[in-house]
């Protein structure tokens, strides 16, 4: 059986995903490792804003990560994910996914999941961070503790489904 994604489980046929959010989202994500990194970067003018709304978040925070853009393996659950960034801040540790575009329903268990990829004993705090192209950003925590067990809900039910397929 085929090792799965984070957003093959939570997200395994969403309408959100067009060419446009495609390269948006992989060009956000480059220039996001770079900076998280204190490397530089170039930015293309149509990207400016997302990278200015990333870039304030950042110097709010002022986290040091423990993780950028690595892909981790569940131990016990066996699905993968590459988490956009694992760190500590003043508030404590907290696991993040920068979004492009609107909110979603699935996003929630998409950090529960990222969070459980990299247990520390106790959750951290999980935020969707939403880089608007007007250099703003909005951040949203997601503090549902259900989300962990709906993502295993869903877990469940993509390897059941990925074993009636084989």
């Amino acid at each position: 059986m085929k090792q799965l994604t984070v957003t093959q489980i939570v997200a395994p046929c969403s309408d959100w995903y067009t060419s446009e959010s495609a390269e948006r989202g992989t060009f956000v994500h480059l220039v996001a490792a770079r900076l998280m990194r204190g490397q530089s970067a170039t930015i293309p003018t149509k990207w400016v804003g997302y990278a200015h709304a990333l870039n304030s978040w950042l110097e709010a925070m002022r986290p040091t990560w423990i993780h950028i853009e690595k892909r981790l393996v569940h131990p016990t659950y066996d699905y993968n994910g590459r988490p956009d960034g694992i760190g500590v801040c003043r508030s404590g540790p907290f696991v993040v996914d920068y979004k492009t575009g609107v909110w979603q329903p699935w996003h929630p268990l998409q950090l529960a999941a990222y969070d459980m990829l990299a247990w520390l004993g106790m959750p951290r705090k999980r935020f969707g961070v939403y880089l608007q192209p007007d250099g703003r950003c909005r951040v949203r925590e997601f503090t549902n503790a259900g989300d962990y067990f709906e993502f295993t809900k869903k877990l469940k039910e993509a390897i059941d489904g990925q074993s009636i397929e084989s």
